[in-house]
């Protein structure tokens, strides 16, 4: 879950702690405002006109977040790299991102 969350603006991508406080400062957060596509479950009458409505259900959301890693030093940034690179959250796909941030003001 978010056990390495410990303020706002903050995300924790599997065992990997980014935003504020961190070696990994967040540029931009895309797609936190669009919304996610309708997935409508509604199925067609076989034998006659209409169709039985189905429950609208929210579809997934894709987030991009641009960052940039800025160590504490500049002589840790090839170990940033390379712990960052070697972590699990990166060798995972669609895993959960946690925030304990509020929507982005637009």
């Amino acid at each position: 879950m978010d056990d390495l969350i410990t303020r706002d603006g903050q995300m924790q991508w599997g065992g990997l702690l980014l935003g504020e406080t961190t070696s990994y400062v967040g540029v931009q957060l895309s797609g936190w405002d669009d919304l996610p596509d309708i997935e409508n479950g509604t199925v067609a009458m076989p034998t006659q006109h209409g169709a039985w409505p189905g429950p609208l259900l929210a579809g997934t959301r894709s987030l991009t977040w641009d960052f940039r890693i800025l160590p504490a030093r500049r002589q840790d940034f090839p170990s940033s790299w390379t712990s960052s690179a070697g972590s699990p959250a990166f060798a995972r796909r669609n895993s959960p991102l946690w925030s304990n941030s509020p929507a982005p003001a637009g």
